[in-house]
């Protein structure tokens, strides 16, 4: 999960749409609130943490983010973002860090005491109200368990330029284009 305010994924769909982003996604150098993606792609702005500004809470989003980066990071023999380098040949490699954690959940509470409450607790998430906008409460992996869902019946949406760079490269390759 991204640790920051938004994942770059978002950044890179706002790109190739050629649309401004929110403010409280990216500051620059000096603080201000960037909302033209393009300085981000060209090096000149940073995520801001979950929580965005000191008075949303960010410093929460911070110390999670810096957790995260300890435990993925630094703990798998890495770094952490803050120390990396502009990547090289050489280290481009060593930027896929990973946190693998287990616990025995008998040594904290019986098994089924803690699947039990688990449903309880997804149950009563899921039949929070909503805000407006919002279909319903999912809990981590819900929504995109949605997503999957709908691809697999109604396919996968591709932005218009992204297909068409899909046919120019199976063109340019001789092979057949089935999108």
């Amino acid at each position: 999960m991204a640790t920051s305010a938004v994942a770059a994924g978002k950044l890179e769909i706002a790109r190739r749409k050629g649309v401004s982003i929110p403010e409280g996604w990216l500051i620059d150098g000096d603080g201000k609130p960037i909302t033209d993606v393009t300085k981000w792609v060209r090096g000149e702005g940073g995520f801001l943490p979950l929580g965005g500004t000191p008075s949303h809470g960010s410093y929460k989003g911070f110390g999670l983010g810096l957790v995260v980066g300890i435990l993925s990071g630094i703990l798998s023999g890495s770094t952490i973002g803050l120390l990396r380098e502009p990547p090289t040949p050489e280290t481009r490699g060593n930027y896929s860090d990973h946190f693998f954690g287990a616990l025995r959940i008998a040594s904290f509470v019986p098994v089924d005491k803690f699947k039990k409450t688990m449903d309880d607790a997804i149950e009563a998430l899921e039949a929070l109200p909503t805000l407006p906008g919002v279909n319903k409460v999912t809990v981590p992996g819900g929504y995109e368990a949605e997503i999957v869902q709908d691809r697999e019946t109604n396919g996968i949406p591709l932005e218009p330029k992204v297909a068409r760079d899909l046919r120019e490269l199976a063109e340019e390759l001789g092979i057949e284009y089935e999108l």
